[in-house]
């Protein structure tokens, strides 16, 4: 099964209204829910610099859920 292929299936025809993005982590990616939670956190920072006016909603599936609700944690003026 391609990464973020259950996600897609989801999201069909969301990029009509939306800027859909797949974030995908190596396998051999060993940081830990600190870090990456600081690069999800740096990415989002990126994009809104680009537009600062955009909305950002935060979905993940199976272990990017969890990844998505530390990163809303940690930057709740993103949701």
């Amino acid at each position: 099964m391609e990464l973020g292929s259950l996600l897609q299936s989801q999201t069909t025809g969301l990029e009509i209204a939306f800027d859909v993005r797949c974030l995908a982590i190596p396998a051999d990616d060993m940081n830990g829910w600190e870090a990456l939670t600081q690069q999800v956190v740096a990415l989002v920072e990126v994009e809104l610099e680009k537009n600062p006016n955009r909305s950002v909603y935060l979905c993940g599936e199976s272990f990017g859920g969890c990844l998505a609700m530390k990163v809303a944690i940690r930057r709740a003026e993103f949701i």
